[in-house]
C-alpha cells in the first residue's frame, strides 16, 4: 500500500465518523479512480455505505417536505368547505 492510499483511506475514515457521506463518496471515487486493480470487498461496501446514506438523507428531506405540503393541503381544503 502507498502512502497516499493509506491517507486517502483515512480521509475517508475521518468523513465516515464525521457523518459526511458527500466526502466519503469523493474519498472512496478518488481511490478508485486511480487503482488498476479490482476493488476489494471492503472498499466496495465503503462505497455503498456512503451513496446509501448520502441518499437517505435526501430521501428523508423529501419525505419531510411531502409531509408538509399534504398537512397544507388537507387545511386548504378544510378551510373552503367551511
Amino acid at each position: 500500500m502507498t502512502t497516499k492510499y493509506k491517507k486517502k483511506v483515512y480521509l475517508l475514515m475521518l468523513a465516515e465518523e464525521c457523518n459526511r457521506y458527500k466526502d466519503m463518496i469523493q474519498f472512496i471515487e478518488d481511490i478508485v479512480n486511480h487503482k488498476s486493480e479490482d476493488l476489494k470487498k471492503s472498499e466496495r461496501d465503503i462505497l455503498s455505505f456512503a451513496y446509501n446514506k448520502s441518499i437517505s438523507s435526501r430521501r428523508k428531506a423529501l419525505k419531510k417536505i411531502n409531509a408538509l405540503e399534504t398537512k397544507e393541503r388537507k387545511k386548504k381544503n378544510s378551510t373552503c368547505l367551511l
